[in-house]
């Protein structure tokens, strides 16, 4: 055994003369050639510096998970939240903070008056899906953003619902609001499934036709005048998806359009409930005189318009908010009062304009869950908002997958997700990330130039 281990010293003392012996070499050839063409050679330099900027700035632009798995082998950790502290900045191997997720693989088997919600992973976007205690079922937007951010696909979204819809039918589909990434898959969900009632936007859709495909414009041209009717406000939105979508559901037989306006702050139009089973869905909708005044003409307005709902069951409440922000969230509460909640789908994906301090400290949550991706335009979500969630336990489905809340019919609750990761981890902004991320790439560069300089 012991000449065994010699020569395996031998085999590596080997191989690190023959790596010092190369690296010699290369260095003798550098300087060889700076000598016979100095101005060539210093070219070539500046050109492989160039070359590997260039690059660089490709990989971290245009393909940010890359990106995320060079840095975190650099750094030897897992991507993606896998390895508790292994995606924090500079890779805290110190973080002791509470680890959750990585509890939830195939189909649940909703209990006996149970309640669950289903945050589904979609990237940056919202897709949102309830099992009522009384067996019913809810979608609540159903989009993602476009590559190369994010890699869902429809499929993705369809085989999840059908794996627990299998009777084919939906009691309840709303569309919060009109954005690509709540929207964009919603009018195949609609098209799929036998739907009961759809809650849409008080806002007609206005698309240019000539971007319509031919079976697009036929489906939109279709819709009867009487439920174009029902939009009276002047204000439209004219993007494809929401077009999609808008003929989707006007065109769907046997299913009642409900639009998402309140007639008064002392009103609220949809209400979801059961007597027996005792749960109740009510949303707080903007109002006639909200959609008045407002002109829907940039992003902020767009996503005011989305309804906070407050889904009450066994003494617990969860509350939805679409893309909700400092626009709407005040009118809320000043319609609501204070109210204890437990649980906080947090809202514009983590937005540093939504879940204002003020709006916290009137619902004062216990857990919050956001649905976010790597998007590096967004950069959701944002290190105000979280900070603000300081006392509050996250989960977020860049983080931990797809998350699945329950309660019970004792009021206990659990979540399941995905993938694990630690609350640190789900307290740092993607923004925070990012700037962390762009300091090692100048970092490494600077060093590269360095390192060239020094050979040459």
């Amino acid at each position: 055994m012991a000449k065994k281990s010699t020569n395996t010293n031998s085999k590596s003392n080997g191989k690190a003369q023959s790596s010092k012996t190369a690296a010699t070499q290369a260095k003798k050839a550098a300087k060889k050639a700076y000598k016979a063409n100095p101005k060539a050679f210093i070219i070539s330099v500046v050109a492989i510096i160039l070359v590997v900027a260039i690059a660089t700035a490709v990989v971290y632009f245009a393909f940010p998970d890359t990106w995320d798995s060079i840095i975190s082998s650099i750094k030897g950790n897992k991507p993606g939240g896998d390895t508790p502290g292994g995606d924090t900045p500079g890779g805290d191997s110190t973080d002791t903070s509470k680890v959750v997720g990585g509890n939830l693989s195939g189909t649940l088997i909703r209990q006996e008056g149970e309640l669950l919600f289903h945050m589904l992973n979609v990237g940056q976007g919202d897709c949102l899906y309830i099992q009522f205690p009384d067996g019913s079922d809810m979608v609540i937007d159903g989009g993602t953003t476009k590559k190369p951010y994010d890699k869902f696909s429809y499929k993705d979204v369809s085989n999840y619902l059908k794996r627990y819809i299998t009777d084919g039918k939906i009691e309840h589909i709303m569309l919060t609001h009109t954005d690509e990434d709540h929207v964009s898959f919603l009018d195949k969900i609609v098209e799929d499934f036998d739907v009961d009632n759809i809650y849409m936007p008080y806002v007609l859709a206005t698309p240019d036709l000539n971007k319509l495909s031919a079976t697009q414009l036929a489906a939109f041209e279709k819709i009867p005048q009487n439920k174009k009717d029902m939009f009276k406000d002047p204000d439209t939105v004219s993007t494809v998806p929401y077009a999609k979508f808008f003929a989707a559901a006007l065109n769907k037989e046997d299913c009642t359009i409900h639009l998402n306006m309140d007639d008064d702050d002392n009103t609220n139009n949809i209400v979801i409930d059961d007597a027996v089973t005792a749960y109740e869905l009510k949303f707080y909708c903007s109002t006639k005189d909200d959609y008045a005044k407002s002109k829907l003409s940039g992003a902020e307005e767009l996503n005011a318009v989305s309804p906070i709902g407050i889904l009450s069951y066994q003494n617990r409440k969860i509350m939805f908010t679409g893309d909700s922000n400092k626009i709407n969230e005040p009118r809320v509460v000043q319609r609501t009062g204070k109210i204890d909640c437990d649980v906080l789908k947090v809202g514009h994906h983590g937005s540093e304009t939504s879940s204002t301090q003020a709006f916290l400290d009137a619902y004062t949550f216990e857990f919050a869950m956001i649905s976010c991706g790597l998007h590096q335009g967004h950069k959701h979500p944002r290190q105000d908002a979280l900070d603000r969630m300081a006392n509050i336990e996250v989960y977020r489905t860049d983080k931990n997958g797809t998350i699945v809340l329950s309660v019970d019919k004792r009021g206990e609750m659990e979540f399941k997700s995905e993938t694990t990761s630690t609350q640190k981890q789900n307290h740092i902004g993607y923004d925070t990330v990012l700037k962390k991320q762009s300091e090692i790439a100048k970092q490494n560069l600077a060093c590269l130039f360095f390192n060239t300089r020094i050979a040459a």
